[in-house]
Order: structure tokens, then sequence, then C-alpha cells
């Protein structure tokens, strides 16, 4: 049948339907914008209001979606059918059904305009979706369940958006036969209906051909697929890339003649693109190798100088991928191959030139220094990081890219919450909290569920770590209402990376409430959100996190060995400890090395008060203490080093019971002294009393074989140190206890 038939049919058609089914017509102050997961998209049938109700689009909806979607005329009904999903709506009718379950709706379905048009709950119910009016912004915006268009690349601690790897500018094409109608597509695209711009591309293919139409064929298709590309970042992520792979890949099969090679690079480019994204869904290593691969053979064919744009942001994706990649594989080799594209794709954009490239080159370069100074004790990275963050800030404008701004706000959050590893203090707290808040001021729980999720947990990890530096509970509460936040929209089966991620942190938090309050309670619920994690985090898909987490579930173990069954307890710790130390050695990251080596020695200590083997595991503690000493210096880790010295201390001081009283209690003495030298009552004032308590307990077990007065002097001097911090007001009970050592010193 030919076109104009086609169309005279339609028509009659159409005629019909308007004398037996309810039509209206909308004016377009009634339509409404769109975006779906916090990213503006255009539909060719805009949602409006009608009698107060807002009325949807449904097929383009639906399509969009990845449904098949027909209509029974003698019926009156449309189909919306995935998979084992059917959506059945009669037009007139106040119910649809999905599946077997019928849904009553507050007003009917319409023909607007020559479409069905919905109420909401067709679309929430039948899609599984949150769809929410902005009615000041005249904006309807739809938010999946399922991850927006947010991923975590490899180590749960970055926030990456989907978008970051598509390429902004659309090619058009201006000459053949068919150039009107690609004309039109490519707008389409632009304005990002991409719907809209498939189904005119699949028009045009319908008329042209690889063989008589290379050069339309080639553009057509490749932007056909950057259509499925953009949807992907925001929808069916694994559906609609793989869709793009196909796309490209059948434009590498048809396209071979070399004065094509501008449109076979950008096939490749495409295909990195594509299984970048897809990477984020299956099989990490494999497809982010598949990605590079492309790449790498797009870059053979782009010109630096005639294609400078297409061979620059191919580094952006190229540095992208490497940075993704060393989560999982050869993590120094890549983050430098990550760098050297950043720096050659820097040869190109410059931000007065290209800001929104030149924005993205600094973010990643960010995140790549954000991910060295986690497996470094070098402080350098973070402020390497704090500078390319603001580089990127300054090329933004948060109004018209929020969720990019909402990213670098929180990544500076993030350097913030490294800075508190460093040099902890009020003002970098403050500082990193400032940040955070200023992301959520870009984000909210109903138009941008997932980007608000993120940041309320990165807001209680740093409230985590001031609870944890401060001894003040109140951040530790700060924190767990943070979390509760996130806990509207993390869930295992939606959010399994995020959920766990959550209660790993939520076992840190009830950790370190447990010890501010002493209550039992706490570590129980911090052992079981731990515990909750393992679902997820397993050594070989996120052997990062396995590792914090058997680190927090071992230190939980550790606090409960206070209540009941210690040396059980402290056992169940040591094996954490020990699995932790089967991902992590020196050479692998020196820093989590060395920090659970000061764990480990901290279980043997308590292993030997309890009379379990005394001897061997004190001197077991001291040589773990001795070797994460080796990297926790006091120039590069001064808190730790600090730490450290503390329970290496400890370890001389249960020694000095066992043998050489006076020789290893001196070096107990000095461990505390040099613990001092970090602690102070203005920024550490809970570690700086608990340590001149450790220190005036040394002086009086010293008195009993040398200097006796002197010793004791030192002793009551210590204690009166370690009553600055704790109070009679604020802490009785402590302050007595400290007070009745005091006076046996003094005695």
């Amino acid at each position: 049948m030919n076109t104009k038939k086609l169309f005279l049919l339609l028509q009659v058609f159409f005629i019909s339907l308007t004398l037996i089914i309810p039509v209206q017509t909308v004016t377009a102050s009634n339509e409404y914008n769109v975006k779906i997961n916090e990213h503006t998209v255009q539909f060719t049938m805009a949602p409006v209001m009608d009698n107060e109700n807002l009325l949807l689009p449904l097929r383009e909806i639906y399509e969009i979606f990845g449904f098949n979607v027909q209509w029974n005329a003698a019926s009156k009904t449309a189909s919306c059918i995935k998979a084992d999903k059917k959506v059945l709506i009669n037009v007139g009718s106040k119910t649809a059904q999905i599946n077997d379950e019928v849904l009553t709706l507050p007003a009917p379905a319409l023909i607007i305009n020559g479409r069905i048009y919905v109420t909401s709950e067709v679309i929430c119910q039948g899609l599984d979706i949150d769809v929410n009016l902005i009615e000041e912004e005249k904006t309807v915006c739809f938010t999946t369940k399922n991850g927006s268009s947010v991923s975590v690349s490899g180590d749960n601690n970055f926030l990456v958006a989907g978008n970051n790897v598509i390429v902004s500018v659309i090619k058009r094409y201006n000459k053949g036969n068919y150039k009107n109608e690609i004309e039109a597509a490519d707008t389409l695209l632009e304005n990002r209906n991409y719907l809209g711009a498939i189904k005119s591309y699949e028009k045009i293919l319908g008329n042209i051909s690889s063989e008589k139409n290379p050069e339309e064929y080639a553009h057509t298709m490749n932007n056909m697929a950057n259509a499925y590309l953009k949807l992907s970042c925001l929808i069916n992520k694994d559906e609609n890339s793989l869709k793009a792979i196909s796309i490209f890949e059948e434009v590498l099969a048809n396209i071979k003649d070399e004065k094509y090679a501008s449109y076979i690079a950008d096939a490749y480019k495409g295909i990195g693109n594509a299984y970048s994204i897809y990477a984020n869904v299956r099989d990490l290593e494999i497809n982010t190798s598949k990605a590079l691969a492309a790449m790498d053979e797009a870059l053979k064919l782009y010109d630096k100088e005639k294609d400078a744009y297409d061979y620059a942001y191919t580094h952006i994706h190229k540095a992208f991928s490497h940075y993704t990649l060393a989560h999982v594989k050869e993590p120094v080799e890549n983050l430098i191959l990550s760098l050297e594209s950043c720096e050659e794709a820097l040869t190109i954009f410059n931000p007065e030139a290209n800001p929104n490239e030149y924005a993205d080159i600094k973010e990643i370069q960010g995140i790549i220094y954000l991910r060295i100074s986690t497996s470094s004790s070098d402080r350098q990275y973070l402020d390497m990081a704090f500078e390319a963050f603001q580089d990127a800030l300054k090329c933004i404008d948060a109004e018209n890219n929020p969720s990019k701004y909402v990213r670098i706000q929180c990544y500076i959050g993030i350097v913030y919450q490294g800075l508190m590893n460093f040099d902890p203090s009020k003002e970098i707290f403050e500082a990193g909290v400032a940040a955070f808040e200023e992301s959520l001021k870009f984000c909210d729980l109903d138009t941008s569920p997932a980007n608000y999720a993120y940041v309320q947990v990165q807001l209680a990890i740093i409230y985590i770590q001031m609870s944890d530096l401060s001894g003040d509970a109140e951040f530790g509460n700060k924190a767990i209402e943070a979390l509760d936040e996130a806990t509207k929209v993390y869930n295992i089966e939606q959010y399994p990376l995020f959920y766990a991620n959550l209660q790993y942190y939520l076992g840190s938090c009830y950790s370190i409430i447990g010890n501010l309050e002493g209550q039992q309670e706490y570590y129980a619920k911090a052992i079981k959100s731990f515990e909750n994690a393992f679902k997820i985090f397993t050594p070989e898909k996120y052997p990062d996190d396995y590792v914090i987490t058997n680190i927090g579930l071992g230190k939980a173990y550790m606090a409960m060995s206070e209540f009941a069954e210690p040396e059980e307890y402290i056992n169940n710790a040591i094996t954490c400890f020990e699995k932790a130390l089967v991902i992590y050695n020196l050479e692998v990251d020196p820093v989590y090395f060395s920090y659970v080596q000061g764990c480990i020695a901290s279980a043997q200590i308590k292993l030997a008060k309890l009379g379990v083997e005394p001897s061997e595991n004190i001197d077991k503690a001291i040589e773990a203490c001795e070797t994460a000493l080796g990297v926790f210096t006091f120039e590069a880790l001064p808190n730790y080093h600090a730490n450290i010295k503390v329970t290496l201390g400890d370890a001389y001081f249960i020694k000095a019971n066992i043998e050489d009283l006076e020789g290893n209690i001196l070096k107990s003495i000095n461990s505390y002294k040099d613990a001092l030298k970090y602690y102070t009552l203005n920024e550490t004032p809970d570690s700086y009393a608990n340590t001149h308590i450790k220190l005036g307990d040394a002086y009086i077990s010293l008195a009993k074989v040398k200097n006796t007065a002197e010793n004791r002097k030192l002793a009551a001097a210590s204690y009166d140190e370690a009553i600055k911090f704790y109070t009679a007001k604020d802490h009785p009970e402590k302050y007595k206890t400290i007070v009745d050592k005091k006076k046996l010193a003094v005695e």
C-alpha cells in the first residue's frame, strides 16, 4: 500500500473515531514540560491538565519505556505489552487493567489531539515509577525506582551520572535527497525528543540502503543509535545500550569505504559509549574492556586537527573507562592511562571555548585523584582533587545543569571527608557539611531521589567521622537521620549496591554511638547491619567493600566482647580482620593493610588480658603495631600514627606484667607520650583524655619500681589533664573514677 492511500485510510479512521469516542483538543498553555530521572526530555504529545487532572500521553510514555502499544478500534482499547507485563486501557472508562489487577482512575482515558491520554495512576502502577508535578515550573517528573541515571563505578564512594558518557553535540546532515527528513529527525534528537527521533530515523531507513545511500544510511543509523544511548542514561539502561550497540555494529558491517571514515569512527566511538553504559549493568571488566577497544579504534580514524572535538571527547570517554576499569583490574596502570587521556583532551578543550567539556575533564580528573587518595597516604592527591573540582565548578551553572552541580558539590564534600582523615578539625567538618547541604538544595526526594539519597549518605559519613573524632553522640544521631532519609530510596531489590553501602554506614554509626553510650544494643544493631551488607559485598565482586565491612564487623565483635562471651567474639573479630588482609597486603593498599594490623593488635591485646596465650599474643600485637607504624608515620598520617602508638603503649603495658616491668613500662609511657604529640584537648578531647588516663596508670606502675614519688606526681598530673574533658558535670561516673585514681596516686 502506498503512502498516500495509507494517509487517506488513517484520515477516514480518525474521522469515524471522533464520532464514537470522546475527543478533546488542548491549548499550548495547558501543556507541561517533562523530566525523566532529572533530565529534560521532549514529548511529541506533551502532558496536559484537564479539569484539575494531570493527563499523560499513553503511547509515547509506554513506548519510551520499551512497551509495544497496540490499538483495537472495535473495542476502543489500547494494550501496552512488555514481557510479562500487560496494561489495558479502554477509552472513556475510569478503570484500567494491569495484568490481573483492576485499577480505578480519577478520570477516564480520553482522546486529545488524536492521542490517548490517561491519568498518572496508569503510568505509576503500570511502569512502577513515580510521577510528580512541579506546578510552578509546569514540569512533570518521571522517576524510576531502579537507579535513575545514577550509578556507582566500582568503588561506591563516588557518584557518577549516566549521561557523563554521552556526547552532547549531535552531528547534522545537510545534503542528499533525504536532507529535509534527516534534518527534521536530527532536530528532534537535539531537542531531546528521543522516541520521536527514533521513529523518524526508522521511517527514513525504510527508504534508503547502505548500498545506494551509504552516507545517509551511516548518518541516520549512527544518530538513531545515539538516541538509544541518550535513552539508556534515563531508563532501561541495559535494553537501550544493547540496541545502540547492535545499530552501531550494523554500520560497521555495512560501511567499509575509507571515504566514510568519520562515520566509521563515530560508530566505534558510539560502541565504546554503549559498552561503558552497559558495563554498569553487566560484567564491568569485560564490557569496559570492550568499550576501551572500540574507543582505540575510533582514535585511529579521527584526525586530531580535522576531528578535534571527536578526538578530544573520545579521550574523555576513554579516561572515564580506564577509571572504571581501575576498580577491578590493574588499578595503577589504568589510573595512569586515565590521567593521560585527560591531559590529551585538555590540549583541545579549554574553559573559555568549551566550558561543558572542560568541566567533564576536570570532574574525571578529580575523581581519579580521589581514587588515588584512598589507597595512598599522600594528602596532595586530595588537594589536587579539590583543585580539579573547583575548576569544574567555575564552568557549571547550577540552574541550567543542576545534576552536574550536585555531583561536583558532592565530590567537594567527599574531599573534605578525606581531609578529615589527615587533619580533622571543626572547620573542615563544617566545610564538608556545607558542600553536601549545597548539593541538597538542587536535589530532593520527589524529583531526584537517587541523587538525594546518595548525598544524604555522604552527609552521614562526615557526621560519623565527626562523632568518632569528637566523642559527641549527637553527630552520630544526625548521621542516622541522614541515613534514614536515604533508606526511603535504597532497598536491596532496586538498589542493591547502594543498599549495601547504607548498611555498612549504619553499622559504623551504631558502633560509634555504642562506643559513646556504652550500650550493647547498638553493637548488636551494628553487627546486623554489617552482616546485611555482605548480602551484596562479596570478595569476588566488591573486594574493597568486602574489606572495609569485615573491618567494621570485626570492631563490632570486639565491642560485644565487653558484654558477653569475650573470647568467642574476639576470635570472630580476628577472623574478620584476617579476611581483610587476604585482599589487602602491604603492596596492594598499605593504608588499609596498616590499619588492619592495628585492629589485629588490639584484639590480641584483649586475648592476652583474658589469659589466652598472653605472652604469644602480646608479642604478635607489638609486631603488628611496628608493622603499621612503618606506614603510619607522624608526618604522613598523624592521627593514625597516634592511634597505633596508643595500641602499642597498651601492648607494652600488658607485657610489663609478664616480664621486664621497668623496661616495658617505660616503652609504654613513651608510646603514650608520642600519641599526645598529636592528641589535643581542643581537637581530639576524648582521645587526649583517655591517653592521659593510660599514661597515669603507666606512671603508677613505674612508681612501684622506680622514683616512686616523682612518678606518682606525674600520674596525678596526667589524671588532672584527663578531667579537663571528663568533667564532673558532663561525665560524672568517669570523673569519679579518675579522681579516685588520683587519690591513690597522691597518698
